[in-house]
């Protein structure tokens, strides 16, 4: 019996694996094709490469909304390691949105592992396929739901805020004290990385007090387990939040109009998670799972707050300040495998159970239209991936071709291009050197015209024209 449950347990690991390849394969290759936009090209510019390791740890990110560090310094690790991994041979737009990938999909590792029903395993009932499914979808529902999945290709902080949020909310289910450090380490690293974290730290403090009280836990050493775990994390996070700036976006408040229909589309979050709380709260056995969907439904009310504040900062309204509402889905269906993994007593056992099932299958079809949604639009983006990722567009082969022999000495814009378009090709022509390191620089340039974000090759040239409106980029051996 123990090798049948080891084995269902590495066949189903198997599978996630195989999945998780798939998902790193397709999102690479859009993250290779996907130029940066003005904020990653900025970030790269002024806090990356443009401030020291110690001072984004004291003073936060320059020039962002949020100064909290920590995908800043792991980007800058990465950054300053480029040319020694010569970029993993990865083109430059995927290899500085590789901790955005990477974390994306080991926080859906994560989860899964901790639903997959390692006690239901020995045997195959109706119990056992919900639980295995359910662990799946945990997976699944993360890495393909829609906002998760955009960010995920983004050289941003919102795909880290949103793994390490359901990395955190989740490590709550094991609290002892071997997993008592695991969850304060979760905690801190999610306070370094949004001090829009204030509130899911909140959350999550205020879901394991009404717990606690609820399982009728003594208040002083239930306040006593609260302040250990929290204290540290809120710390960090407020250090940070009171380095936030005030920014000058003029007082817009039909700004409200546009966030009420917003955050009331997401009504489901709050559904979702107050459906899975009671679940875990109708036996005593299961009370300590209800922490993570009860704060899951604590941060979603808290949305207006989240907006009030950023409206009196002086910052405009966007969805991807809630972007870590798609970690939602993921932690339903590890609620649910956990209290259908539990031992019950037989007094309503059947109504539990039916009710787990209710609220599985509700997760399962969430997973599979969201899911649907997510491919149906990566294979629509598909047919614009054509040519070499990392160089601009080359209808005519003219610096394919070039490439095949020597390396450009320069490129340059024959007009004015756009910050976005300037940015993405001075990532390209540091990353040529590196990818081409065995061609030598020969002595033609290579002239581009600006299309939005994107840059087009036109032709070669023996020399660039010195009119100094016209940028110029340089290819510099290595």
């Amino acid at each position: 019996m123990p090798n049948r449950r080891a084995s269902c347990r590495a066949g189903l690991w198997i599978v996630i694996a195989l999945l998780g390849g798939v998902w790193l394969t397709v999102e690479t290759e859009r993250a290779a094709h996907k130029p940066f936009w003005l904020d990653e090209a900025y970030a790269l510019h002024a806090a990356v490469r443009g401030t020291g390791f110690a001072r984004l740890l004291l003073s936060g990110a320059p020039g962002q909304a949020s100064p909290s560090p920590l995908d800043y310094l792991l980007l800058k690790g990465l950054d300053e390691g480029r040319t020694t991994v010569a970029y993993f041979r990865l083109p430059p737009h995927a290899y500085y949105r590789l901790i955005a990938l990477l974390s994306t999909v080991g926080a859906a590792a994560f989860a899964f592992g901790l639903a997959l029903p390692a006690r239901l395993l020995s045997r195959t009932t109706s119990k056992t396929t919900v639980a295995c499914a359910l662990s799946a979808c945990a997976f699944v529902s993360f890495v393909l739901e829609r906002s998760t999945f955009y960010y995920a290709a983004e050289m941003r902080p919102y795909a880290l805020w949103t793994a390490l949020w359901l990395v955190s909310a989740l490590s709550l289910l094991r609290t002892t004290k071997g997993g008592r450090t695991v969850t304060i380490v979760a905690l801190v690293l999610l306070a370094m990385t949004a001090t829009a974290s204030v509130f899911q730290l909140a959350a999550l403090a205020a879901a394991a007090l009404c717990v606690g009280l609820a399982g009728k836990e003594p208040l002083a050493r239930l306040g006593r387990e609260v302040l250990i775990l929290f204290a540290l994390p809120l710390a960090v996070c407020l250090f940070y939040c009171v380095r936030v700036g005030h920014w000058d976006y003029p007082a817009d408040w039909c700004a409200w109009a546009r966030f009420f229909p917003f955050w009331a589309s997401h009504w489901w979050v709050a559904a979702a998670s107050l459906a899975a709380a009671t679940l875990c709260l109708t036996q005593r056995a299961t009370h300590a799972y209800a922490v993570p969907p009860l704060a899951m439904a604590i941060f979603y009310l808290l949305g207006p707050v989240m907006f009030e504040t950023t409206k009196l900062k002086g910052f405009f309204f966007t969805e991807r300040q809630y972007v870590a509402y798609g970690a939602a889905v993921p932690i339903l269906c590890v609620t649910c495998a956990l209290v259908l993994s539990a031992e019950a007593p037989l007094k309503g056992v059947r109504v539990r159970r039916g009710l787990v099932f209710l609220v599985a299958g509700a997760a399962l079809l969430g997973t599979a239209h969201s899911g649907w949604r997510t491919i149906r639009s990566v294979v629509q983006d598909s047919s614009a991936w054509g040519g070499s990722p990392g160089i601009p567009s080359d209808s005519a082969r003219v610096l394919s071709t070039l490439l095949q022999h020597e390396m450009p000495r320069a490129f340059c814009f024959a007009g004015t291009p756009t910050n976005e378009a300037l940015a993405n090709v001075r990532v390209v022509a540091e990353w040529l050197p590196v990818r081409y390191s065995s061609l030598p620089v020969g002595e033609k340039t290579v002239f581009l015209a600006a299309h939005g974000d994107f840059a087009e090759v036109l032709e070669l040239g023996d020399s660039c024209d010195s009119k100094p409106a016209i940028p110029v980029v340089r290819t510099q051996p290595r």
